[in-house]
């Protein structure tokens, strides 16, 4: 997993790897610059860049990052941002580079002095890093919100300038809206959320040498999901095994008009590896289910069944299209009162929390809970921002013993202890009817086949944005539905397994 730190960590770990390498900070900075280069030529090759360079660090990976264009003799232009000649001494000892080898710039302390940039640029910010604590105004304001106006093609260094790493709740100045974001080696809490999604556009995280055992060190809550870390989480299926060894799923899904709920569940987790599924449903049901899933098995009333009955099943997926009726309640209370083990909650089952919170007691242990957006602000309250919803989900789930998937871009999977783990797979195509329910399929499958709840919930939110990647070789952003999820869940599955044998 990758550490998410906070700018206080980042320059903490900037500072250890100075005094521990040990190693110059110009050399550092050099060798950032150096990473920074051949991660722009590998994407972009030999284009035309055009620079932009601010007082700081920041700046100074920009202004060391022109010279290595020009020292490669591509078409570059760096223009270096500054009012009043307060230089770090790092970016000043780069400017001075530049002198010494007669390559030629610009500087500008006006708007007025802001020069046109070519159309067929690449623009490279490095106005402001991730030390940024008050939001930008004035002649810095009025040259990013220029550059935001231009059609070129932006990629910002280490952070979109005008961004906070963490909190960006009172940042009311002007922020770089770029199109690719080459963040150095530690990615920032506020790139993974929805409301700056605009700003960070595509990730790349640039390895710069920040040495290991302060990254080690550095606590925190915040991680992202690598492949490595799913490679290490999947469990191969032995050779010698019957569907008995992959446990048994109910899913509690589908109702009058919205059987496609049910149908997108049950077959999501029989994908996902379950060697049994039954799914609660009325005669209407009974008949969509065999026609559409034969492997399923229906279950039509369990009124009846006794807590000693529930225990045959594995894990329990209930919520897709139920409703929220008195009857839809009652039969959530009468399945939560009677199991013991992890549940997956999702959609109606939420909404019917959200109307009687004491539901929240019965709830086993360690169950899952899968909101969108708008489900979490009906459970916890209307939030103002990710950050907020995330704070309340870390809580929720250390006070409950329980996970929380908070669903979106970089989905985020909350464990018993508050830690966040993001997910990077998926995409925009995936917002579509019956995402979700094919998300608590996979889920419910997972954990019936053994896997520990974290690590179902983390494997599966990790499969289900791989499934919907793959989905995109044959479909649009625009088509995608959610059946080609499900389509696309064994090419996932696959991917892990190549891993594994690398």
């Amino acid at each position: 997993m990758i550490k998410i730190l906070s700018s206080k960590q980042i320059k903490d770990v900037d500072i250890y790897t100075i005094a521990n390498e040990p190693i110059k900070s110009i050399d550092l900075m050099e060798r950032a610059a150096t990473n920074l280069f051949y991660k722009l030529i590998n994407v972009h090759g030999y284009k035309k860049y055009f620079l932009l360079a601010g007082p700081g660090n920041n700046g100074g990976d920009a202004v060391a990052l022109f010279r290595m264009l020009i020292e490669s003799e591509i078409q570059a232009s760096l223009i270096v941002l500054n009012e009043t000649d307060n230089f770090s001494e790092d970016c000043l000892l780069n400017i001075q580079r530049l002198k010494e080898k007669n390559i030629e710039f610009l500087c500008c302390k006006t708007f007025f002095d802001f020069p046109k940039i070519d159309e067929e640029s690449i623009i490279i910010d490095g106005i402001f890093g991730s030390g940024l604590n008050k939001p930008i105004k004035g002649f810095y304001a009025n040259v990013i919100e220029h550059i935001n106006k231009l059609p070129n093609h932006k990629i910002a260094i280490d952070i979109p300038s005008g961004l906070f790493s963490d909190n960006n709740r009172n940042n009311h100045g002007a922020i770089i809206i770029a199109n690719e974001t080459y963040t150095l080696q530690i990615p920032k809490l506020a790139f993974f959320f929805a409301e700056n999604s605009k700003y960070v556009g595509d990730l790349s995280i640039v390895d710069i040498g920040l040495h290991p055992k302060a990254i080690e060190l550095a606590e925190t809550k915040y991680f992202l999901t690598e492949p490595n870390d799913i490679n290490n989480l999947y469990i191969p299926r032995p050779k010698h095994t019957h569907k008995g060894n992959f446990g048994h799923t109910l899913v509690v899904a589908g109702n009058d008009g919205k059987y496609g709920a049910m149908v997108l569940c049950a077959s999501a987790c029989l994908r996902s590896g379950a060697g049994l599924v039954s799914v609660l449903t009325n005669n209407k049901g009974e008949l969509v289910l065999n026609s559409s899933i034969p492997e399923a098995m229906t279950i039509s009333n369990l009124s009846n069944l006794t807590h000693d009955d529930m225990k045959r099943f594995t894990s329990i997926g209930i919520g897709p299209g139920i409703g929220v009726s008195n009857e839809s309640e009652a039969l959530l209370l009468n399945i939560i009162k009677n199991y013991d083990n992890t549940m997956v909650l999702d959609a109606d089952a939420l909404n019917l929390i959200a109307k009687n919170r004491d539901i929240l007691e019965f709830i086993p242990k360690e169950s899952v809970l899968t909101p969108h957006v708008g489900e979490f602000d009906r459970l916890f309250g209307k939030c103002n921002d990710t950050l907020e919803r995330i704070e309340k989900a870390s809580e929720f789930c250390k006070t409950h013993n329980m996970l929380l998937i908070l669903k979106g871009k970089n989905s985020a999977v909350i464990d018993k202890q508050g830690c966040v783990h993001f997910n990077n797979t998926g995409n925009q195509g995936m917002s579509t009817a019956g995402s979700g329910d094919v998300l608590t399929g996979i889920i419910s499958g997972l954990l019936s086949v053994g896997y520990k709840p974290k690590y179902a919930a983390m494997l599966g939110v990790w499969l289900h944005g791989k499934a919907g990647d793959k989905a995109l070789d044959k479909e649009s952003y625009e088509s995608l539905i959610a059946t080609d999820i499900i389509k696309q869940l064994g090419s996932a599955f696959k991917t892990i397994r190549l891993k594994q044998h690398e």
